[in-house]
């Protein structure tokens, strides 16, 4: 089977290799925002990009495979490369290469079957079909060879942010043929790992199957940022809703509610809607929504607001500039 034409992640996202966590991260927030569905419904090129940009995140954020494919260890797939096989082969079946002797290199005689690597020198080995399922999700597994008899296999799923907030139930299906139902958690982070126990890959001998752990991913969401079990978000309102008050629709993420604002709400103002933030669990309350407001004013020119805002003006001797101290 061939392996899957994987670019590079670091292209994948528009970063340097030298970028850190943080730079990583907004960048694939940046991205993830742009070709959201949401903003590209029926755009199956955006779709495509998406699951790239997923791919590549997950692929960087986690630590020891950036540092493998930095290293030139694996290829943007997670499979090892000729040089990550030589280094094993040199260190763990050349003793002279131990003793300062003469180094050997591989010769055509030389390859041996990567399942008789991994048992000598617990290489990692990704599967050649690195993708099962979700595959729109980013849904995708690697073995991991263990010092013991048993193998266990590891998946990155991603899942987005409203089901990890909420929590929910789902089925995947793991290796070839065989489905699974999985609980997402209320209120789940990103890197959260869920173990099913004896789903990994059969050992040889007869000996116990390995574990299946999921690597759940939580994808950004364009409008709800989140706090611990707080939800934030910003909302516009016009200029009239600001100085005379009114009642305005916020999204939540159980649906839309009603929430009044107040008369002479200043820009930045933050209200609370008290319980629609991460719902209730057997441990934790259930948290709260933090509504920013930012005032906004029309695009197009208004020849009437602005005529009713010269003659407020003359009328209202406020200079909020001065009252700050700046004048």
């Amino acid at each position: 089977m061939s392996r899957t034409n994987v670019r590079d992640p670091y292209t994948v996202l528009g970063i340097k290799k030298s970028s850190s966590a943080d730079e990583i991260k907004k960048s694939y927030r940046d991205l993830a925002k742009k070709y959201h569905p949401d903003r590209n419904q029926g755009d199956k090129s955006a779709e495509h990009k998406l699951k790239e940009i997923n791919a590549a995140y997950n692929f960087l954020n986690d630590a020891e495979k950036r540092r493998r494919f930095d290293a030139g260890e694996i290829d943007a797939n997670g499979q090892e490369t000729f040089s990550s096989y030589q280094q094993a082969y040199n260190y763990g079946a050349n003793p002279s290469s131990r003793r300062g002797g003469a180094s050997h290199f591989f010769d055509e005689n030389d390859f041996v079957s990567e399942d008789i690597i991994n048992e000598l020198f617990g290489a990692r080995k990704r599967r050649s079909n690195p993708s099962y399922g979700f595959e729109s999700s980013g849904f995708s597994s690697r073995t991991q060879t263990n010092t013991t008899t048993t193998r266990d296999i590891n998946y990155t799923l991603s899942i987005p942010f409203i089901e990890a907030a909420l929590g929910s139930k789902r089925t995947i299906k793991l290796g070839e043929n065989e489905e699974v139902a999985i609980t997402i958690p209320v209120g789940t982070e990103s890197n959260t790992k869920l173990r099913l126990k004896g789903k990994g890959q059969k050992a040889r001998f007869g000996n116990a199957a390995g574990d299946a752990y999921i690597l759940l991913h939580v994808e950004p969401h364009t409008f709800f940022t989140k706090e611990g079990r707080d939800i934030r978000c910003e909302v516009p309102i016009s200029l009239t809703e600001a100085v005379i008050g009114g009642s305005i629709r916020v999204p939540t993420l159980s649906g839309s509610v009603e929430m009044k604002v107040p008369a002479g709400t200043q820009d930045g103002a933050m209200l609370r809607l008290k319980g629609k933030g991460i719902p209730a669990s057997t441990t934790s309350a259930a948290g709260d929504q933090y509504v920013r407001l930012k005032i906004t004013i029309p695009d197009t020119k208004d020849e009437e607001l602005a005529l009713f805002l010269k003659k407020w003006k003359a009328g209202l001797a406020f200079n909020p500039r001065k009252n700050a101290g700046l004048e």
